[in-house]
């Protein structure tokens, strides 16, 4: 990508980050966002839909107010009736987003404690929304699965040593997000005990805002790992004045729209599958990625079955990668069940409905993989998705696929930020790195002459100095080829060499300094990678410092 606006045969812009610009904010306060903010309020203030070809409309009209519907009630009663209707395809060149009052914004992640970076997305979603009067969503991704049941710490060991510790109350498993239980009130109470314990004991968390956000999830109040998590971030967010709906994407794939888009990759799966595994293969190559297994691995195809960009699996269970039979009939291949759904007709939204009964009656969910999410997205829903540098760089394929395929994918950024906890940033100063002293070290050792450079040789070390230059030179001359007495001479020469090295030092305390200086280094080092982790959950930072990063984000 070279363009951060580039127009693809549309009188709408087509925003988009520029790959050299993205880059991972390692240090305190670096904030990328890419394109720049106010790129993002002028490309959401045109609306889209004038160049959406007739054939899209309709899965996005029904995808927006599927949407729509999830949203509280105070903004679902905003939706004029061409959205609002279930039945009704305006005839406005105008999106839904653009029709109940402004533009979507729209991120998300999965459901699991993350850093501040990963936040930066809702706070600019909620920036950009509120500045072109638009409705800012973060899709909770609970179809994904989750890394670690809990977060990680800070802690000092018995000796004093810093080191990054995992709190978890069970283990993770390959079970999907919308398949796990909360943990029970007494485990939820003990493992926010624990955390709580530990914040007040580390001498390196504010902790007012975990308290808070702890306190939050010590009595579950639904059974369900997402929604508990939910209302937990709910409340903090209402607490900085955030404006952002939070919608699961199990619950966007209910539309009729998503199982509509599902039926398209069916019924194109030998072109669509070719094209995606083009991109991915065109993205490896750019990038010069030699791992077949990233970004991501292509799409398998047999005789018997053909893989698609999709999950599927029984909430509960363990997800499955999509596949199906090749031929005209749509049939799905669950482990050993073959399952046969209705034809696809022209009416897309019909089929979706009909293929519903089918997987509903099976218990069975079908779920976007990473290019499929974003994809969905972008052409169905958002106006502007926001993306963390992963995706952004992943969505190059995504572009690439939608705009072989045809369709009218939306525009997207990248935002993140490098925000470390205060002892985190404390430690950034520019101090010699335990490899630079170890050079440094490895030169004096056999350079002592560089001890008494600048000071009065001692009488013992003057004769020792004057026979190494002398063995230096002797040394310079290589013996010729099959002189073996040569060679016995130049080994015992550079064994009189090190000796006279060892001496001098003898003399001076500069490598014990060094030493030092060598195990100091390393320790700070160590220091740094724990307590300059960008990674650690973002209220660990405490209030004002997650305040200056929403100010931050506001460019205030």
């Amino acid at each position: 990508m070279t363009d951060r606006i580039a127009d693809i045969s549309s009188s709408h812009p087509f925003l988009r980050p520029r790959s050299d610009n993205v880059f991972i904010p390692r240090h305190h306060g670096e904030v990328l966002i890419e394109p720049p903010a106010k790129a993002a309020v002028n490309y959401l203030r045109v609306p889209r839909g004038a160049d959406v070809h007739p054939q899209w409309k309709p899965l996005i009209h029904r995808a927006r107010r599927d949407l729509y519907a999830l949203l509280p009630d105070p903004r679902r009663q905003r939706l004029p009736t061409s959205v609002a209707s279930p039945d009704h395809t305006p005839a406005s060149s105008d999106l839904a987003g653009h029709e109940a009052g402004g533009p979507l914004v729209i991120t998300g992640h999965q459901v699991e404690f993350y850093h501040a970076g990963v936040w930066t997305k809702v706070l600019l979603a909620d920036d950009l929304a509120q500045q072109t009067g638009g409705t800012a969503v973060d899709i909770l991704v609970d179809h994904d699965t989750v890394d670690h049941l809990g977060l990680a710490l800070p802690d000092k060991n018995g000796d004093g040593e810093w080191h990054k510790t995992w709190h978890t109350w069970a283990y993770g498993n390959a079970v999907a997000a919308d398949g796990l239980s909360a943990p029970a009130p007494h485990i939820a109470a003990d493992w926010c005990d624990g955390i709580l314990r530990s914040v007040a004991g580390s001498r390196v968390i504010n902790p007012d805002a975990i308290s808070y956000f702890i306190n939050g999830l010590r009595t579950p109040a639904h059974r369900d790992y997402v929604s508990w998590m939910d209302t937990a971030r709910t409340a903090f967010e209402q607490k900085f004045g955030l404006h952002v709906h939070h919608v699961r994407s199990g619950a966007l794939c209910q539309s009729s729209a998503w199982l509509a888009f599902v039926a398209l990759w069916i019924s194109h799966y030998a072109q669509w599958t070719t094209i995606y595994n083009q991109a991915i293969e065109d993205y490896r190559r750019r990038h010069h990625i030699k791992s077949p297994a990233r970004p991501m691995p292509p799409l398998d195809a047999s005789s018997t079955a053909v893989e698609l960009p999709f999950w599927i699996y029984r909430r509960g269970n363990p997800r499955e990668r999509l596949s199906i039979k090749p031929g005209h009939r749509p049939i799905i291949v669950f482990g050993s069940q073959l399952i046969e759904l209705p034809m696809a007709g022209d009416d897309l939204l019909q089929t979706a409905d009909q293929w519903r009964q089918t997987l509903d009656a099976l218990d069975l969910c079908i779920r976007p993989r990473a290019l499929t999410l974003t994809m969905y997205v972008r052409t169905f829903l958002a106006d502007l998705f926001i993306h963390g540098i992963g995706g952004a760089m992943y969505d190059e394929m995504t572009d690439q696929i939608a705009a072989q395929i045809g369709l009218p994918i939306g525009g997207y950024l990248c935002a993140s930020a490098g925000w470390l906890l205060p002892a985190g940033h404390a430690n950034e100063i520019n101090v010699p790195s335990p490899s630079e002293l170890k050079m440094r070290r490895h030169h004096l050792k056999h350079n002592p002459q560089l001890l008494y450079q600048h000071r009065s040789l001692p009488a013992a070390i003057e004769p020792l100095l004057a026979e190494r230059s002398e063995l230096i030179a002797a040394l310079a001359s290589r013996p010729r080829h099959g002189d073996l007495a040569a060679r016995a001479a130049r080994r015992r020469q550079f064994t009189r060499l090190h000796a006279i090295n060892a001496q001098c030092h003898q003399y001076s305390d500069a490598l014990t300094q060094i030493d030092r200086a060598i195990a100091a280094a390393e320790s700070h080092e160590h220091q740094a990678v724990v307590l300059s982790d960008r990674e650690y959950f973002f209220p660990l930072h405490g209030w004002d410092s997650l305040h200056q990063l929403q100010h931050k984000i506001k460019g205030e």
